[in-house]
């Protein structure tokens, strides 16, 4: 807002990135809106993101595809050392049972969401007591803490530990089967490791993932829950399908192909340009 109110041109990250829920993800969905009205260039992760931005209005020239930087962090990371040693995955049944990530913290999955979800995971832990192990990062809200402790913990195969670093949490889905999560980024990770994933939301800003098979969304219904999670362990033709290396967010150049383009708007006369052209957005410049 700031530099939109100064006139100094704005380039946003993730634009176009949509679920058309204002309220899932939230705040995400209406955050990333109002940026993109701000913005005067607009680097879309995909062109499905470009597409979506066509269609409220703003013009195609402001609009480069350059993935998401979240994949170029992805790549670096996985490929700097990992030392299993002290970490989360030491303590896991690695070689014995299937493990299964799931990340639960969405606001819009506080209170009885929550509750589904935690009744499903405690129902398939239960199920696949001897082949699977599930292990849950548990998000610091109080909203999430509280119940996911009350809910899960005691049981022997589900492991719930502390917020993870980067690297340990890159290095867990990594070595995971398959995945249960309501987080944006890993939409985008997992199809990039070949893990499969069960969206735990009722709409998604990464539909990539979802029509290119990589993930399903199955919500906070326990039913569908437990349903994704059995046709995954049992139906391994299906497992294969979802388990392929996609580049569907990027390529790990995102970064690259941002800053060469910031750098053909770099000169003085192309960014004053660029401020004061009033076309790119439906709003355009408008006075606070």
């Amino acid at each position: 807002m700031a530099g939109c109110y100064s006139k100094i041109p704005v380039a946003h990250i993730e634009a176009g990135i949509r679920s058309h829920n204002k309220v899932e993800p939230f705040p995400e969905e209406v955050n990333r809106k109002t940026i993109d009205v701000m913005s005067d260039l607009h680097f879309a992760p995909t062109t499905l993101d470009k597409h979506d931005l066509i269609r409220e209005g703003f013009r195609p020239e402001t609009i480069h595809v350059t993935g998401n930087t979240c994949i170029d962090a992805l790549r670096f990371i996985s490929a700097s050392p990992f030392c299993v040693e002290g970490s989360v995955l030491q303590k896991l049944p690695l070689s014995s049972k299937r493990i299964i990530l799931v990340t639960v913290h969405r606001r819009e999955n506080h209170g009885a969401p929550l509750e589904g979800i935690c009744e499903a995971i405690r129902t398939v832990a239960r199920a696949y007591r001897d082949t699977a192990h599930l292990v849950l990062p548990v998000h610091p809200n109080p909203n999430v803490n509280a119940t996911v402790r009350r809910c899960l913990g005691g049981i022997s195969n589900i492991t719930l530990t502390p917020p993870l670093g980067y690297r340990e949490l890159i290095a867990l889905a990594e070595a995971c089967y398959f995945a249960m999560i309501d987080s944006g980024g890993l939409q985008e990770e997992l199809p990039c490791l070949g893990k499969p994933a069960l969206v735990l939301r009722n709409v998604t800003d990464r539909r990539g993932a979802i029509l290119a098979g990589a993930a399903r969304l199955v919500g906070a219904n326990v039913n569908a829950i437990v349903s994704g999670f059995t046709e995954l362990m049992e139906d391994s033709a299906l497992y294969q399908r979802m388990a392929q290396n996609r580049d569907l967010f990027g390529d790990g150049m995102a970064g690259q192909r941002i800053v060469s383009i910031l750098k053909s708007y770099s000169s003085a006369e192309t960014m004053a340009d660029l401020a004061m052209n009033a076309g790119n957005s439906p709003l355009a410049w408008h006075a606070a």
